[in-house]
Parts: structure tokens; C-alpha cells; sequence
């Protein structure tokens, strides 16, 4: 495979005048796209299913197709197309409706959960800058080499349980059956720890994949969070409780006053508080821990 490349000299308009910003941007020709890493196994035991979620996690009903329900689905993991933007990601507990019904995305399975979740997280690549957007591509150049890098895969699954985007919820099934949210790291009941927290334990357990300064700081942050989440008048016991869920459900608020002294009160102030902190803190862990790999190993490009 041959790679090429276009560099191109960033330049603002300042009062209809052109202005140099002194930034150098490299554009690479991109080959295969992200979704060739689709998990594409399927099980003897796999079985029909009529649950499925919609974008916001929320089963629906109504699907054209049937979905598939396995004790070792954990989500469905949609990453698609070359531009890293909401529109080509998605990331439920069951299957997701559009996707189910347009062929596209995969179910997220236990036992390689860990190498597929770096595909999704591509797509949450940071566009700070107006001249980053429809610049970068996520793409599937460098193969696999990113499965061999455990430190990658750990920051990947930080990154992932501790994302607001992550749609992920625990709920009652139409079925009957009981989804757990297993993309968490809800450490509340010990007989029933989300598999991603038992994944993130084993990491921090080995001397190679110990936990860092600042991921300790984002763990104890989060902590903090499902603390004060227990005490919320929507908790309940019975859940496993990732980000998106606490701020949807837990993290109540009601809106006062009108026109220009319009105002959101969250009732539990502090729990708001601690939740933007934690995506402030989540973004800049992408850059620090993030980032340069995903440009390595050609996820990004």
C-alpha cells in the first residue's frame, strides 16, 4: 500500500484579507474504511430478538428487521463511513433499530469487546479548531496493529465508560429479559460488576497497564459521581449506571423563570458540577492518552 499525502498551509480571512496562521496541515489518502473491522462472527446460540434501541439507548419498537439476542452480546457498535462526526457512530446496549434494518454496525461481543471499542472512539476524535473538521478520516489502513497495544485498549475503554456519548443503558426489556449495562464502571454491588470494570481491574492490576496519575484522578472523579448518584431520588439498586444514564435519569432539573432570567436548577447541584468536570477532564485525556495513537496505528488519518 502506498501512501500519499497533501500538505496544506492553514490561512484564516481577516477583513476580507488572507492571513497565514503558521499551521502546516498533512492530508493522507485514506484506503479502507473503518467498518472493515466489523465483527462479523455470528453464534449456533444466537437467537432473534424484537429489542432494539434507538440513537439516544432507549428501546423502540416497530423494527423491519429482527435483532439478535446472546448472553455474550454486550452492545451493538456502529462505526461508519470516513468522517469522524456523531452522524456515523452509535453505541446502544441491544441492537441498534436503523442499523438492524440498514445492515450496518455489529454486535459488541465479550470476548473481543476490548479491540473493537478503539473503532468508536476514533469517530469522538476532538475537532477544537475550525481547520480540523472534514479534515481527518477514520480508517482501517494499519489493520490490527492497535490490538497489540494493551495500553491503547485501556485508555480506549476509559475513554468509552466514562463518555457521555456512550448510549448504553440498563433497563427492562420488553422481552422480559434484564439488560445490564456492562460498558460502565458502576462498582456499587461486587456480585455484579459491569465486565468493563472487571477488564479495567485487570489492567490496573498488571505493572504494564497500571493506572497513571491522571486516569487515577478520572476514577476517583467517577467514584465520587456514582456516589452521589446513589443518593438521587431516581436511583435504582437493581442498575448497573454508566455517565449517559446518571446525567438522563438521575440528574434532574427543572427550568424557572422566563425570557432573559430563564434558568435551568439541577437538584442536585453538585452531582451537575461533578459531571462536567468529568467530560472537561475526559476531552483532555483523549489528547493526552489518545490522540497520537490513534494517528499511529492509522485508525485516524
Amino acid at each position: 500500500m502506498t501512501n500519499k499525502a497533501i500538505s496544506l498551509d492553514v490561512v484564516d480571512i481577516v477583513n476580507e484579507e488572507p492571513v497565514a496562521l503558521g499551521i502546516s496541515l498533512t492530508i493522507n489518502a485514506v484506503y479502507r474504511g473503518i467498518s472493515f473491522l466489523n465483527d462479523k462472527r455470528t453464534f449456533p446460540d444466537d437467537e432473534e430478538s424484537t429489542v432494539v434501541c434507538a440513537s439516544d439507548g432507549v428501546e423502540v419498537f416497530g423494527a423491519k428487521r429482527k435483532s439478535v439476542y446472546n448472553d455474550n452480546i454486550m452492545g451493538y457498535l456502529a462505526s461508519n463511513g470516513f468522517g469522524p462526526d456523531a452522524i456515523k457512530r452509535f453505541l446502544t446496549r441491544c441492537g441498534y433499530k436503523v442499523g438492524v434494518e440498514q445492515s450496518f454496525g455489529f454486535y459488541l461481543r465479550k470476548d473481543n469487546y476490548l479491540q473493537k471499542l478503539p473503532m468508536w472512539v476514533a469517530k469522538l476524535f476532538p475537532q477544537d479548531n475550525w481547520y480540523d473538521k472534514d479534515v481527518y478520516n477514520t480508517t482501517s489502513d494499519g489493520g490490527d496493529a492497535y490490538t497489540k497495544d494493551p495500553q491503547f485498549l485501556k485508555s480506549c475503554l476509559i475513554y468509552t465508560c466514562l463518555s457521555n456519548q456512550n448510549k448504553c443503558l440498563t433497563f427492562d426489556g420488553s422481552d422480559g429479559r434484564h439488560y445490564q449495562n456492562e460498558l460502565c464502571f458502576d462498582n456499587t454491588d461486587p456480585t455484579r460488576l459491569p465486565l468493563a470494570l472487571i477488564d479495567l481491574n485487570k489492567y490496573a492490576a498488571a505493572k504494564a497497564t497500571a493506572l497513571d496519575d491522571e486516569e487515577m484522578v478520572l476514577m476517583n472523579l467517577w467514584y465520587k459521581i456514582m456516589n452521589e448518584a446513589m443518593q438521587t431520588a431516581n436511583y435504582n439498586s437493581a442498575f448497573t449506571y454508566g455517565v449517559y444514564q446518571i446525567t438522563k435519569e438521575l440528574n434532574t432539573s427543572k427550568v424557572v423563570g422566563t425570557g432573559k432570567s430563564k434558568r435551568t436548577d439541577y437538584d442536585y447541584p453538585w452531582l451537575n458540577g461533578d459531571l462536567e468536570s468529568l467530560r472537561k477532564m475526559l476531552k483532555e485525556y483523549y489528547k493526552s492518552h489518545i490522540t497520537e495513537k490513534m494517528f499511529k496505528y492509522e485508525l485516524l488519518k
